[in-house]
């Protein structure tokens, strides 16, 4: 008898073992579990965050590029500026004087001159649309920036 005892014993230190083992089991499956889950999700935030910061950049250099050919187009129509402003004038102004000599010889009105009156009222709008393309000159330099 005295064998079955130390047999049991030998069982019951054996059976004792494995329930603790088999606890210790179960507390680090639920953390893998946990870590696995969490992994994943941590994986899926990253993946979100490259495909953000990679559509971010594309906007950024698109961005760039469209200033860029607005800053180009800015300083262009700057000049058409210029030229709207005072250009159309002083030649209109040049034609006009040379006209005047011409129709004066001929005894003719300056006025009677076949397109004068269709060039002095392209004068005018080209003063109205210099305005017009300075406005947006001046806007688009504040937003080429």
């Amino acid at each position: 008898m005295n064998s079955k005892n130390t047999i049991n014993k030998i069982f019951s230190k054996f059976t004792e073992d494995k329930k603790t083992d088999l606890k210790t089991h179960r507390v680090e499956l639920n953390f893998v579990q946990d870590i696995q889950k969490l992994s994943k999700e941590i994986k899926e935030w990253i993946d979100d965050s490259d495909k953000e910061d990679e559509e971010i950049r594309d906007y950024i250099s698109e961005i760039i590029m469209q200033k860029e050919r607005l800053d180009r187009t800015v300083k262009s129509s700057a000049d058409s500026v210029q030229y709207l402003k005072v250009g159309v004038k002083a030649e209109i102004d040049d034609l006009k004087n040379r006209a005047s000599k011409a129709a004066s010889e001929l005894g003719i009105d300056i006025k009677d001159i076949k397109g004068m009156k269709e060039l002095e009222a392209l004068g005018k709008e080209a003063l109205v649309a210099s305005k017009n393309l300075d406005n947006s000159v001046k806007l688009g330099r504040k937003e080429a920036k």
